[in-house]
């Protein structure tokens, strides 16, 4: 019997990739979408690459990606 709720992800499955709260920055993003493009299909949020002063884009727009990928039944994972 497995202890995760829905199993390990397995090569192929599909997950989301959000800033909820800092901006990052773009050439490191790049690099860990390329490694994770490697085994999994992956789902960005519309704000990862925001920047407004210290966050990743203002409260509305970073609610409004991250809801929408909690929203998203096809994801196995948000990262």
């Amino acid at each position: 019997m497995s202890t995760l709720p829905f199993g390990a992800l397995r090569p192929g499955d599909q997950i989301g990739v959000f800033a909820p709260s800092g901006p990052v920055e773009p050439e490191r993003y790049r690099a860990g979408l390329a490694l994770l493009r490697e085994r999994y299909r992956v789902v960005e949020a519309e704000n990862a690459l925001a920047r407004d002063g210290f966050f990743a884009g203002d409260d509305g727009r970073r609610i409004a990606a991250t809801q929408k990928l909690f929203d998203d039944p096809s994801l196995r994972a948000l990262i």
